[in-house]
């Protein structure tokens, strides 16, 4: 088959169009990526620059008290409002377990209801004994005899029903306890499997409900995926989250809870001191939640 100059001509050009839309991409890609990089930094700056003012804003006297469970009380009575749940995101690689105690003891003294601890990679799930000891240790050390003045209950998703129940311990005196009581404090760990298993549960039981509805021929009443979500997980969506690390992500904490929560961000868990965790609480305080009005 003999091709003509003009057929010639039209194919080359073919090519190179073909071949200039694949390096405009290709330089399209690379600005993507520059812009990518470049958000990213600047929200890192970001975080950086505020921690840098909480440092600033932090309140001398904190330095010059000793922490007891009435200075803790005394402290948080001058908070205008105080989150009932409290999420804490732990997303700044290396866990330590020490640190996290402490956080989860801070809250506890300051009168904190319930107190859920994440990281993405269920670190905190798979070493809760490690986790309960630490906290345990820094009741004794942070509170002294004070310590007897309330409990912190430990939960953790155990059972096949998904139920966080199970794995529940009462840290102030050893005692098992059961997370449907009434306590004081209640410590939910979670993992990434929580949030999206959550969901795919719910999802199952709502087309379950509608294919056994539609088998006996009534009507398809109104379901509650809220209500389903919340029958699992035993606590209020939480009012505050503090995010540790400086991914502009909460990495799969529970997606469902979060409509309304006030995210607050700092770069590390390590090393964090009692005056950063009040003026972090500070700044909820500070905080007006329209609530989409």
């Amino acid at each position: 088959m003999s091709w003509s100059i003009s057929q010639i001509y039209n194919s080359w050009r073919n090519i190179h169009f073909l071949l200039k839309s694949a390096e405009i991409h290709g330089v399209m890609a690379i600005i993507e990526q520059l812009l990518y990089r470049t958000v990213h930094a600047v929200l890192w700056l970001y975080a950086l620059v505020c921690t840098w003012l909480i440092g600033l804003r932090k309140p001398i006297q904190y330095n010059q008290r000793k922490r007891t469970l009435r200075r803790c009380q005394e402290d948080s009575s001058s908070l205008s409002k105080l989150p009932r749940h409290i999420g804490l995101a732990v997303l700044d690689g290396k866990i330590s377990f020490p640190d996290v105690a402490n956080i989860v003891v801070w809250c506890a003294a300051v009168g904190i209801s319930y107190i859920s601890v994440y990281d993405n990679e269920g670190l905190l799930k798979k070493n809760l004994l490690e986790l309960t000891n630490h906290i345990s240790e820094k009741e004794k050390e942070l509170l002294g005899s004070e310590r007897s003045k309330f409990t912190v209950e430990v939960c953790t998703e155990t059972s096949e029903s998904g139920q966080l129940t199970g794995n529940e311990r009462r840290l102030s005196d050893g005692h098992n306890s059961s997370c449907s009581k009434r306590s004081k404090i209640q410590l939910y760990v979670i993992g990434p499997e929580d949030g999206q298993s959550s969901l795919a549960r719910a999802a199952k039981q709502y087309c379950e409900m509608a294919s056994h509805w539609r088998g006996k021929g009534t009507d398809e009443q109104e379901i509650d995926v809220n209500e389903m979500l919340h029958a699992r997980y035993n606590f209020p969506d939480p009012d505050l989250i503090l995010k540790f690390g400086t991914v502009s992500s909460l990495l799969g904490y529970l997606p469902w809870q979060i409509r309304l929560t006030e995210i607050i961000s700092y770069p590390s868990h390590h090393s964090i001191d009692y005056k950063s965790f009040i003026s972090l609480l500070h700044i909820f305080a500070r905080t007006e939640q329209r609530f989409g009005k």
